[in-house]
Protein backbone atom coordinates (compact mmCIF):
# COMPACT_ATOMS: atom_id res chain seq x y z
CA UNK A 1 0.00 0.00 0.00
CA UNK A 2 2.53 2.10 0.80
CA UNK A 3 4.38 2.22 -2.48
CA UNK A 4 0.94 2.99 -4.37
CA UNK A 5 0.96 6.46 -2.13
CA UNK A 6 4.33 6.59 -3.07
CA UNK A 7 4.15 6.14 -6.96
CA UNK A 8 0.98 8.19 -6.43
CA UNK A 9 2.57 11.14 -4.69
CA UNK A 10 5.08 11.48 -7.62
CA UNK A 11 3.91 10.85 -10.30
CA UNK A 12 1.60 13.92 -9.32
CA UNK A 13 4.36 15.76 -8.75
CA UNK A 14 6.60 14.64 -12.01
CA UNK A 15 3.81 16.41 -13.91
CA UNK A 16 3.52 19.77 -11.86
CA UNK A 17 0.90 19.57 -9.19
CA UNK A 18 1.95 21.79 -6.41
CA UNK A 19 3.38 20.14 -3.04
CA UNK A 20 0.60 21.80 -1.04
CA UNK A 21 -1.92 19.58 -3.27
CA UNK A 22 -0.37 16.55 -3.38
CA UNK A 23 -0.33 17.55 1.06
CA UNK A 24 -3.82 17.58 0.84
CA UNK A 25 -4.64 14.57 -1.21
CA UNK A 26 -2.40 12.49 1.04
CA UNK A 27 -3.28 14.04 4.39
CA UNK A 28 -0.42 14.93 5.63
CA UNK A 29 -1.17 17.82 8.43
CA UNK A 30 1.78 19.90 6.79
CA UNK A 31 3.43 20.52 3.76
CA UNK A 32 6.47 19.99 5.50
CA UNK A 33 5.69 16.51 6.14
CA UNK A 34 5.37 16.00 2.34
CA UNK A 35 8.43 17.90 1.74
CA UNK A 36 10.45 15.46 3.79
CA UNK A 37 8.55 12.27 2.52
CA UNK A 38 9.77 13.50 -1.09
CA UNK A 39 12.40 15.83 0.06
CA UNK A 40 15.22 14.36 -3.32
CA UNK A 41 12.11 14.19 -5.60
CA UNK A 42 10.66 17.83 -4.68
CA UNK A 43 14.58 19.38 -5.05
CA UNK A 44 15.51 18.02 -8.07
CA UNK A 45 12.38 18.74 -9.91
CA UNK A 46 12.45 22.18 -8.67
CA UNK A 47 16.01 22.48 -10.10
CA UNK A 48 15.23 20.73 -13.34
CA UNK A 49 12.47 23.19 -13.99
CA UNK A 50 15.32 26.23 -13.42
CA UNK A 51 17.04 24.67 -15.69
CA UNK A 52 14.85 23.87 -18.01
CA UNK A 53 14.28 27.86 -18.05
CA UNK A 54 17.75 27.80 -19.84
CA UNK A 55 15.83 26.10 -22.80
CA UNK A 56 13.07 28.81 -23.48
CA UNK A 57 13.41 31.17 -25.77
CA UNK A 58 14.12 34.50 -24.58
CA UNK A 59 11.17 36.74 -24.94
CA UNK A 60 12.05 40.05 -27.36
CA UNK A 61 12.08 43.05 -25.49
CA UNK A 62 10.01 46.01 -26.68
CA UNK A 63 11.90 49.33 -27.34
CA UNK A 64 9.82 52.29 -27.18
CA UNK A 65 10.96 54.58 -30.61
CA UNK A 66 10.33 58.40 -30.48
Amino acid sequence: MHNLRKAFATRLLSRGAATTDVQHLLGHPSVKTTEKAYAAFVRDERFQRKIDLLDEPKKAELTIVR
